[in-house]
């Protein structure tokens, strides 16, 4: 597993710097993938980075997670990108922890 250092995580693969007080949260998957979900104070949404994705960003709000039922079983989707179980715990852990976050201005 990589030591993960979310703020060092976004700076490098993504470009962006994270001020003190934003929410920042890395994950490791089983196969090595890196994801970074970034939020900042009064913004409607958080961003998620996904190392498997290029390290484009993503808006996540409070609805973003949902299954896809026309693919063969259900699978689990954000913006389009499908997610593993362990994947969107981690991401559903961080939208509930940001949700106050999104609502008002700091």
């Amino acid at each position: 597993m990589t030591n993960l250092d979310p703020y060092e995580l976004l700076a490098i693969n993504c470009g962006v710097s994270a001020r003190e007080g934003d929410f920042l949260r890395a994950f490791e998957n089983r196969y090595g993938e890196l994801m970074v979900f970034y939020q900042k104070w009064g913004t409607p949404a958080g961003t998620l980075y996904h190392s498997d994705m290029g390290w484009e960003g993503i808006p996540v709000d409070d609805n973003a997670i949902s299954f896809d039922k026309t693919l063969p079983g259900s699978v689990i989707t954000v913006g389009g990108w499908i997610l593993n179980v362990e994947e969107a715990g981690w991401l559903a852990r961080c939208i509930l922890a940001t949700s106050e976050m999104r609502q008002r201005r700091r």
